[in-house]
């Protein structure tokens, strides 16, 4: 048996799955809840580096750029507000709960308390706004935002409102029954990323 596929059975054995072993062994630098993806387990504990194949990076690791081996690492590591499952369901993840007006034209989502980004900083609502309204900052993007368009006459820069510390308001253009999808893992590039973080050669390193 070699040491990919008795890692594979050490993890699928564990509970762990595949995705979540990599956001722990390969924290780089974008939300990662570490604390309930390993519990107190110790698989992989003796390792120090973990070394897989991916695409090459194309362009910074940004929700405004994400394509290619860009997007590969987003989705090793990352967390997004809400997740899809295979059936479409949604689970919270960095959202823990959310709730719409009567009309759905607005949203609000609770912000799971304890999450942490790998260098240990608290991920707050200042994240959350920063990463919706960087891909419509033409000074941020540089004129090329490969995410905006999954919000065309849905949402703006505007409507991305910081209501605490813990909470995030979305204000739309127009109501939507479904924007709790527009946050989710559907969305690939809208990872949650540090307020004024910007990825590139920064993030390859760590």
């Amino acid at each position: 048996m070699s040491t990919i596929e008795q890692t594979t059975n050490e993890v699928s054995t564990n509970g762990l799955s595949r995705r979540h072993f990599i956001q722990a062994a390969t924290a780089a630098g974008v939300a990662i809840p570490l604390a309930q993806m390993v519990g107190g387990s110790s698989a992989g504990a003796a390792s120090t580096t973990l070394r897989l194949a991916s695409g090459k990076q194309e362009h910074v690791i940004a929700p405004w750029e994400t394509s290619g081996g860009s997007l590969f690492a987003l989705s090793m590591v990352g967390e997004w507000l809400t997740w899809q499952l295979p059936n479409g369901k949604l689970e919270p993840r960095i959202a823990e709960s959310w709730t719409s007006s009567a009309d759905a034209k607005q949203w609000v989502f609770n912000i799971r308390q304890g999450v942490k980004f790998n260098d240990g900083t608290p991920l707050t609502a200042d994240d959350v706004v920063y990463t919706f309204t960087s891909i419509f900052d033409k000074t941020i993007t540089k004129g090329v935002s490969r995410s905006k368009g999954n919000y065309d006459n849905i949402l703006d820069a505007k409507g991305v409102v910081k209501v605490n510390a813990n909470t995030v308001q979305f204000n739309l253009l127009q109501p939507n029954g479904n924007f709790p999808y527009f946050v989710s893992s559907a969305c690939y590039g809208m990872c949650i990323i540090k307020n004024k973080a910007f990825g590139g050669a920064g993030w390859e390193r760590q």
